[in-house]
């Protein structure tokens, strides 16, 4: 798992990501905080799961509790999501990647970006 670990500080520390701040929570999770907010001015944040060859990347509920607190139409984020190429399972939006596949996890942390802060601004529209 380390090594994973390590992976994604230098890729968070040696490109675009400047201003995302990684703090480890334990040997298998990475929460990701970004320099981009939602419409309540908080800043975006997601986790990196570490579990073998696998890593998962969710929203750990932020969006789904996000709806509930507006009153939203949770079914709006299942349909979102698809387009995304991302997994809603009525609690948290999330991504598996396959590290023994070079699944790309650029492309999926990307994607859960966009979703989150689209989802997140969504009332206002």
């Amino acid at each position: 798992m380390n090594k994973y670990i390590k992976f994604l500080e230098k890729i968070f520390n040696d490109s675009f990501c400047d201003n995302f701040e990684l703090i480890k929570i334990n040997y298998k999770t990475l929460k990701i905080i970004t320099p981009f907010k939602d419409s309540s001015n908080d800043l975006i944040q997601f986790f990196i799961q570490f579990d073998n060859e696998k890593i998962k990347i969710t929203d750990d509920g932020y969006i789904t509790h996000y709806f509930d607190v507006k009153n939203l139409d949770i079914s709006i984020i299942e349909r979102i999501t698809k387009n995304y190429n991302l997994k809603f399972n009525s609690n948290e939006i999330y991504a598996l990647i396959d590290l023994s596949k070079n699944d790309l996890i650029s492309e999926k942390i990307s994607n859960l970006i966009q979703i989150m802060i689209l989802l997140s601004n969504i009332d206002i529209y």
